[in-house]
């Protein structure tokens, strides 16, 4: 009977010693050879222990991803509402112009040749990148319409 208690104080012991080495194990950082090493044991007489900070747990990754949608919804908005203000600003510079007696025909022309090459790129990107860009298609077609609007009542011919 005498033996089995310094047995079963050992075993305890030994169960111990090994836990609390499992659960306070870290990262030291340490200098050998001029250069930093990371390791898991303490460093010779130099270095310090890090504590590393956990990775962000399931509720922040759904904020984060609420606040990205939120982002880009506002972005969305601001390029549709910068997006009306240069066709409106077309139209009325386009509204001016052709008041006028002289309309540059040539002029005509080449905004309605640069608004096609904004509305095809715009095409493009869409398919290479899948992101919607309707509003700059949108926007571009509104531009040709004026333009070619513009020309029809200026008596220019289209090219």
């Amino acid at each position: 009977m005498r033996r089995s208690r310094p047995v079963a104080f050992f075993a305890v012991l030994l169960a111990l010693s090994v836990s609390s080495t499992v659960l306070a194990q870290g990262v030291f950082k340490c200098t050998v050879d001029g250069k930093t090493v990371y390791q898991a044991s303490p460093c010779n007489g130099q270095g310090k222990s890090l504590e590393l900070a956990r990775g962000p747990n399931e509720q922040q990754i759904q904020e984060a991803r609420i606040r990205a949608a939120a982002d880009k919804s506002k972005a969305f908005e601001a390029d549709a509402r910068m997006q009306q203000r240069a066709q409106q600003q077309t139209q009325r510079v386009s509204q001016n112009s052709v008041g006028g007696s002289r309309v540059d025909c040539a002029g005509l022309s080449q905004r309605r040749a640069t608004a096609f090459g904004r509305r095809n790129g715009a095409f493009r990107q869409t398919r290479q990148d899948n992101i919607d860009r309707s509003a700059d298609v949108i926007a571009a077609n509104n531009e040709i319409a004026t333009i070619e609007a513009q020309m029809a009542q200026a008596g220019c011919a289209r090219e």
